[in-house]
């Protein structure tokens, strides 16, 4: 996982746990309530391939870990599109303040499409989406 203070909104770096090749450094450039677009260099990742992407951040003195489970749905060289199957309600809640950074942003002209939606899906109480 790569350590990052994520108060500057994006582009951040990922980590993606990809079957074929082990891990995958990737930069997140866009971001939406249910995924987000990485560039992932020379790597071309399988469309509808699993993925298990990883962030980790500084909290309060904390170095806080998010994983979200993804499925690959659009790629082409060096990009794809994620879409999130599975997270953590804590995940859930640094996700929604990247989405309102990234709309605060210069350029949020481009972002407004990626707010969180005024109801965003229930959460269970073990905090995990299904």
């Amino acid at each position: 996982m790569h350590k990052e203070n994520l108060d500057g909104g994006l582009p951040f770096h990922v980590m993606l746990a990809y079957a074929p090749l082990g891990l995958v450094r990737a930069t997140a450039r866009q971001l939406r309530h249910d995924g987000m677009t990485v560039d992932t260099g020379m790597i071309t990742l399988d469309e509808q391939a699993e993925v298990e992407l990883s962030f980790s951040h500084h909290q309060h003195d904390q170095l806080i870990s998010h994983h979200i489970r993804a499925r690959v749905s659009a790629s082409s060289r060096g990009t794809a599109v994620l879409t999130f199957s599975d997270y953590a309600r804590s995940t859930h809640e640094v996700l929604r303040k990247l989405l309102a950074s990234a709309a605060g942003s210069p350029a949020s002209h481009q972002l407004r499409y990626l707010r969180t939606p005024a109801h965003p899906p229930h959460l269970p109480p073990s905090g995990r989406l299904a």
